[in-house]
């Protein structure tokens, strides 16, 4: 560990990273370290995420004496944002409303990081501009009206109230690449507050001798030679060791494909682990990406008429309704008879009248006991109302099942009801919602809800790059550098004026802002390996590729060098 953090936590400073995964690294290396100098005991340093940072300082304000604004959860604010779009009178002309109130909590959140001023934006930008300027000041005074707070201001109250906060006598900053002004506002009042800021890097000044840049055909194969290289790297009983996919959230399910066809061939046979013990990817998925949770959504779309007989196939079949293990090869058959009906939609009834012919008493009492929650339910009621509504759904349909849960399904399952107490908390200050809205939203909530199952240390490491700040490896391999990704195409936010973002430089505003973080991000992977390789591919479909500017410097070798 660096020797400067050790100090930092031997003298009890806070350390606060850039992401949860260095948290863990660096707690996990420090309770090592503590094991075999023969320490029986010790106090844990307070090592927390950035985002963690921010939860204990809000704590510190809630009992610091002051009357604090309630802050609103993402969602909670997400839907402040819809409706104040919704009521404005133009946004009839708006196709996907939703969208758009995305749109503008990032760029609400961008312009309070960067400080931008509200009305520069109005006078500045277009028309688009206007009309975000116009929802944001909505939003602000709703907010001061209801005693309300988002959390892109909530960095801000904390500054002023930095004097009145429990603060630690200093503060340790490791694995940021850069700091925005609002960041930077909150480091100074803690300053003059009595905690002193200090920021420490990890990663070696010096690159690593044993770095090269290595060309291959095509992306697959790229990744397929970096799943092999890991594979005889733990063969021969190597150290730590990574490989960082610059796009790894969009192509996650390929990568891990890729990973474990190779690492653990046997995991893709019937029957084999679902959750690897070789190979970690940082990236989660999408709640609705694990069987368990899309068999809730599933049992909560049914309706007792008019379902399409494909939603009814795969509940009949689905393992985790009531019944389920019991009943299996009888509802085999019964599936296979309504698909030989051949009918487009079916009817609740419908299918409890095959439920009788084909031996399936469980499944039969499921839907009756399910058809009874659902007709009890009002048409219209609060998201907090029809939380507790499809609760009683799933519960009534015997949801999750009646075998017993392995880890990853415990877990996923506790992230269910996790995400449905943030869909109910949206109720906050509105009105009774329809079920195809409330089910509607919680689909989103869901659909945007990223989710990993934790598990054991893995030997390999998947990262992206931004997870891999602070980090460093035995073993490095950093694939995809080829010039159309890296650095990437500038895409600045839309209801922000272009020169406003490039005068505060907003990330993502320019070629130019790209070209200067993606430098930044090379040189600290440059210096997060001991042995390091850089890969891209040569071609993308009909397009040639070529490598990166920014790792020409690094030697060139062949994929059989490897």
């Amino acid at each position: 560990m660096n020797q400067r953090l050790q100090t930092a936590m031997a003298e009890g400073a806070t350390i606060v990273t850039a992401g949860r995964r260095l948290a863990r690294t660096l707690s996990s290396e420090y309770n090592e370290e503590q094991r075999q100098g023969g320490a029986g005991n010790w106090a844990a340093p307070p090592i927390v995420p950035w985002s963690g940072w921010i939860h204990t300082l809000w704590e510190e304000y809630l009992y610091s004496g002051a009357t604090p604004p309630v802050r609103l959860s993402p969602w909670q604010e997400r839907v402040l944002w819809e409706r104040v779009i919704r009521e404005t009178p133009a946004s009839g002309e708006l196709l996907q409303a939703a969208a758009t109130a995305a749109a503008a909590q990032e760029a609400f959140q961008l312009m309070s990081a960067w400080r931008l001023d509200l009305a520069a934006v109005d006078a500045a930008g277009n028309e688009d501009a206007r009309a975000f300027a116009a929802w944001a000041g909505r939003v602000q005074r709703t907010c001061t009206e209801r005693g309300w707070i988002v959390e892109a201001q909530v960095p801000d109250t904390l500054a002023t109230a930095a004097a009145t906060l429990r603060l630690p006598r200093r503060i340790v900053l490791v694995g940021f690449d850069e700091f925005t002004p609002q960041q930077r506002a909150l480091f100074e009042a803690c300053r003059v507050a009595g905690c002193e800021p200090e920021v420490v890097a990890l990663e070696s000044p010096v690159p690593p001798a044993a770095a090269v840049r290595v060309p291959f055909p095509d992306g697959a194969q790229e990744l397929d030679a970096a799943a092999r290289w890991s594979r005889a790297l733990l063969e021969s009983g190597a150290g730590s060791i990574a490989v960082v996919v610059l796009d790894l959230a969009k192509r996650r399910r390929t990568i891990e494909r890729i990973f474990r066809s190779v690492l653990e061939p046997a995991s893709l046979l019937p029957g084999g682990d679902r959750q690897s013990r070789l190979v970690n990817l940082s990236a989660g998925d999408s709640l609705p990406a694990y069987p368990l949770v899309r068999a809730a959504l599933d049992l909560l779309s049914l309706r007792p008429d008019g379902n399409d007989w494909k939603l009814a196939s795969t509940l009949i079949r689905d393992s985790y309704i009531g019944g389920a293990e019991t009943e299996r090869t009888q509802r085999g058959i019964l599936d296979a008879a309504l698909r030989k009906e051949g009918a487009a939609e079916v009817t609740l009834a419908q299918v409890r009248a095959l439920c009788g012919l084909h031996g399936c008493p469980l499944l039969d009492r499921v839907l009756r006991r399910w058809q009874r929650v659902y007709e009890k339910a009002s048409e219209r009621q609060t998201p907090a109302v029809w939380g507790r509504t499809f609760s009683d759904l799933l519960e009534a349909a015997g949801w999750p099942g009646e075998r017993g849960l392995d880890s990853a399904e415990y877990q996923a399952a506790q992230a269910w009801d996790k995400m449905l107490s943030e869909f109910a908390a949206t109720g906050l200050g509105c009105g009774d919602i329809a079920f195809d809205d409330a089910l509607s939203l919680m689909r989103r909530i869901a659909a945007e809800t990223m989710f990993q199952p934790e598990s054991a240390d893995a030997p390999v490491q998947v990262l992206g790059s931004l997870e891999a700040a602070g980090l460093r490896f035995d073993h490095l391999w950093v694939s995809g550098l080829h010039d159309e990704a890296w650095p990437g195409a500038p895409k600045p936010n839309p209801f922000l004026p272009m020169g406003l973002q490039r005068a505060a430089g907003l990330p993502r505003c320019s070629p130019e802002r790209e070209l200067a973080f993606a430098s930044v991000i090379t040189e600290r992977l440059l210096a997060s390996g001991e042995d390091l390789v850089l890969s891209y591919p040569v071609r993308d479909g009909e397009r040639d590729l070529a490598p990166s500017p920014l790792i020409l410097r690094v030697s060139k070798a062949a994929p059989a060098d490897l």
